[in-house]
């Protein structure tokens, strides 16, 4: 055999034992994936947390695993298919919303992120914040400062796709903080960017994702959905009680108007192929569009999570991490990318808690060991990115030793900053017996939130929690107002302090007492008899007896006085207003009556039933039901 020969046999040789080694280190990394997916998302199906589940992880631009866990449509009893169950991906929409405005900048039909929106905008017009042109920057990071809003981001009624001028300034909110002065998370701010895709390539936001991204990365399960018809192969995700499932969770159609901010349905295989093409490049755009959505352009804090061009931006263990999740009814999604690693993971979980009725809902508020036993639902997949990063990357940061600090300052009551300011939506809070509201209380070790904890000062305003992933909450004064302000480590979201009095948690708990007292003024008759005195009294039970059948009437069905609003409804909403003025009047006239009254009894009652109207108007008045505040 000529040396030739022999060096072309040992070529051949090195060749096999290279592929042989690369086939084993790539089946090393599916079991090890695969390990973790069983624990981690497989655990969650069995414990009857969610009905189903679909999971894709990719590495070094293979995709490496992809599983289905559960159900994927629970009328069917289908199984979960990471190939062929369909789910909704929620927000992580934006993120395909951003990367077509980083291919524009890339091809230069937008100059730079530092031009005001209005700029690229032909059909509809931004107003100043201030006096401050909103910059696609600030669209982007959801710092141009608007109160957010879920007023008809649901429809039952079709809308047209390029949605027009004119309702699309319906959905607007209103500006509530200066330009650039938090992050806080915004809807309306990404959806306007899909108007300035639309206007720039001059074609409906729904053909230009196929067109730029599902085409050519072959997603062809993934549409962008700009109807209201329920997609075909869409999973269908169970209700979960403590008991176990109860039923399948209604199908609830995004309003196509601001489909780019949640309205995709994929599979866990096509999202894999999403993430490999962040991670190692894009058809003609190569890692060009890498460099621009992910780096981080905004943030609340230096020590806690950011924003880059719509993905949040992190460190874990010293490694840029970005993400994005995204929620519906029944889908609880999450996608991250670890790009110095080329690793990559996406999970939508199908699963929706039980609906209480109201009575449930108030022995919750006040005596939680009363209340029903909670759902055990999963409604977010953000514990399974830290989760995933805590097994492949380890501790997020180091352990920081505690400081000796006072801390009472940073106890009390705070208020979520993402929420409705200036519409009656802000209804919300009270209908869900405080939420967005946050209780932090001083205990063994460090501070409380709502009862978790302790979190420990590590330093000035800074505390950290034990725990997987070692969470840090970031406390500051707003240098604008000087109130205390917390900064979550997500990076998304801000709560300000509040006094204990404007808490929409106690609000609510005392309005369901004293509207529903206020009730029993319809029996006026009986207990003043015939007469003057009896109307102010039955107009004040008749009105609380709309407002109690407003907000209360299918409650534990899933339906509220604010779902119909979400839909773009008024209807409702509108009762419970009416009936509100309605009280008002009747509180004032039972004041005048009071003192008209010829006998003590009929001053006594006629008085109480002011006193209790009065209360409710009172504390019903920060919810902008005075007027006709509908949007």
């Amino acid at each position: 055999m000529s040396v030739k020969n022999i060096q072309k046999l040992f070529a051949g040789f090195i060749c096999f034992v290279v592929a042989g080694a690369s086939v084993h280190a790539v089946e090393a990394q599916q079991n090890e994936m695969e390990k973790w997916a069983d624990g981690a998302v497989g655990s969650l199906v069995k414990a009857g947390r969610v009905t189903g589940a679909v999971v894709s992880v990719v590495k070094d631009g293979r995709i490496v695993l992809e599983k289905g866990y559960g159900q994927g449509n629970v009328l069917t009893g289908e199984a979960a298919d990471p190939a062929v169950t369909r789910s909704r991906i929620g927000s992580t929409t934006k993120t395909f919303t951003a990367t077509i405005i980083a291919q524009l900048m890339q091809e230069g039909k937008i100059q730079s992120l530092d031009d005001p929106a209005n700029k690229y905008l032909k059909r509809y017009q931004l107003p100043d914040n201030g006096g401050v042109a909103i910059t696609l920057k600030h669209l982007l990071t959801h710092t141009a400062g608007f109160e957010d809003r879920f007023f008809f981001i649901g429809s039952d009624r079709p809308v047209s796709i390029p949605v027009d001028a004119e309702l699309y300034d319906t959905l607007r909110p209103d500006f509530t903080r200066p330009v650039g002065e938090k992050v806080v998370y915004s809807n309306f701010g990404v959806a306007t960017l899909g108007l300035v895709i639309e206007d720039i390539t001059r074609q409906p936001i729904n053909d230009v994702m196929e067109a730029r991204i599902f085409e050519p990365l072959g997603m062809s399960e993934t549409e962008l959905v700009v109807t209201i018809q329920e997609p075909e192969g869409l999973a269908v995700p169970g209700i979960v009680s403590a008991g176990g499932m109860t039923g399948p969770v209604p199908f609830t159609a995004i309003n196509p108007a601001v489909a780019q901010t949640g309205s995709i349905v994929a599979t866990a295989h096509d999202m894999a192929l999403y993430m490999n093409a962040h991670m190692e490049g894009w058809p003609e755009h190569g890692q060009q569009l890498q460099e621009k959505l992910f780096v981080r352009l905004a943030a609340n804090h230096p020590d806690i999570g950011g924003l880059g061009m719509v993905f949040f931006v992190d460190k874990w263990a010293g490694k840029k991490v970005v993400s994005h999740g995204g929620n519906w009814a029944g889908f609880h999604t999450w996608m991250t990318m670890v790009p110095e690693e080329h690793l990559g993971f996406y999970v939508t979980l199908f699963s929706e808690a039980e609906p209480h009725g109201v009575v449930d809902r108030f022995l919750s508020a006040v005596v939680p060991s009363l209340g029903p036993k909670p759902s055990p639902a999963l409604l977010s997949a953000s514990s399974l990115h830290s989760n995933f990063l805590q097994q492949f990357l380890g501790d997020k940061r180091p352990i920081l030793p505690a400081i000796e600090i006072p801390v009472e300052a940073y106890a009390g009551t705070y208020q979520a900053d993402r929420r409705p300011y200036h519409s009656v939506e802000a209804l919300a809070s009270l209908v869900y017996f405080g939420a967005g509201i946050l209780d932090v209380t001083v205990g063994e070790g460090g501070l409380y939130l709502n009862g978790g904890g302790p979190f420990v000062p590590v330093g000035e305003g800074r505390f950290m929690l034990d725990a997987p992933g070692r969470p840090m909450m970031v406390f500051a004064e707003n240098s604008r107002t000087g109130v205390m302000t917390i900064s979550h480590d997500l990076g998304i979201y801000t709560f300000t302090k509040i006094p204990v009095i404007a808490s929409s948690k106690v609000h609510a708990i005392i309005l369901h007492i004293v509207i529903l007292l206020s009730v029993f003024g319809l029996a006026a008759p009986f207990l003043l008899g015939a007469g003057k005195d009896i109307m102010p009294a039955i107009m004040i039970g008749a009105a609380s007896l709309l407002m109690v059948l407003t907000a209360t009437v299918g409650l534990s069905e899933g339906g509220s006085l604010i779902t119909p609003f979400y839909a773009g409804h008024v209807g409702r909403i509108g009762l419970f207003i009416l009936a509100y003025h309605v009280l008002i009047i009747g509180a004032l006239w039972s004041f005048w009556r009071a003192l008209k009254a010829d006998t003590v009894k009929a001053r006594v009652v006629l008085g109480l039933f002011m006193v209790m109207a009065a209360i409710s108007a009172l504390l019903l008045l920060p919810y902008n039901v005075l007027g006709w505040q509908m949007a």
